[in-house]
């Protein structure tokens, strides 16, 4: 058990952290919780592939400096979101630091990958493919639904009202349609309202 711990205490320390970045960040995260854990175990699993696991864990800049260019913060895959994004926000892709990246920017950043990679999957757990879930012991990308990404995201079993709630508002039905029947912008409205009715920390 203790070497187990030696050898995982960098992600674990990362993933705890994340907790306390996201109370700080507001109301104004919503989806960009699950970009901030993603891009802190990429840097955890980084710096423990460069240390030694009988060492103390080495100091890290988690989840980045100031100066560091928010395209390498992204996966390659998702360069041309990034790029979007900026578009949108009026900054240049190349060369914005992420001392310039605003929760907002991520926000809309996470519904953009969420449609791009989920844009097949259901909205509620109840139409989620079972079979292929089994197949693939447990969720992927391809196979999870919204309603299971918000609940987990949020630790709350409040994903399905949300859904429901912003699908009523515009009258969209929760149980046919998929992620991509959603715009980027009821997205975050499904983000932000899961992010008010959970439990999760606010300032």
């Amino acid at each position: 058990m203790k070497q187990l711990w030696k050898k995982h205490r960098i992600a674990l320390t990362a993933a705890g952290l994340v907790v306390c970045l996201t109370a700080c960040l507001g109301a104004g995260i919503a989806y960009s919780r699950a970009r901030t854990e993603k891009d802190v175990v990429k840097a955890a699993e980084k710096e423990t592939e460069s240390g030694s696991g009988e060492q103390d864990a080495p100091k890290m800049n988690v989840p980045w400096e100031d100066g560091t260019l928010y395209k390498d913060v992204l996966n390659d895959s998702y360069a041309d979101i990034g790029q979007e994004v900026c578009r949108k926000f009026g900054l240049d892709y190349e060369t914005v630091t992420m001392k310039d990246v605003t929760a907002e920017m991520r926000n809309y950043e996470e519904v953009l990958i969420l449609l791009k990679d989920m844009g097949a999957n259901p909205l509620l757990e109840e139409n989620e493919d079972k079979k292929a879930i089994e197949e693939d012991n447990g969720y992927s990308d391809a196979t999870m639904s919204l309603e299971i990404y918000i609940d987990e995201i949020y630790a709350f079993g409040g994903g399905r009202d949300v859904i429901e709630e912003i699908c009523g508002k515009y009258d969209i039905d929760p149980d046919q349609a998929v992620v991509s029947d959603l715009t980027a912008e009821q997205l975050e409205e499904i983000g932000a309202l899961a992010y008010e009715t959970s439990d999760h920390p606010k300032d």
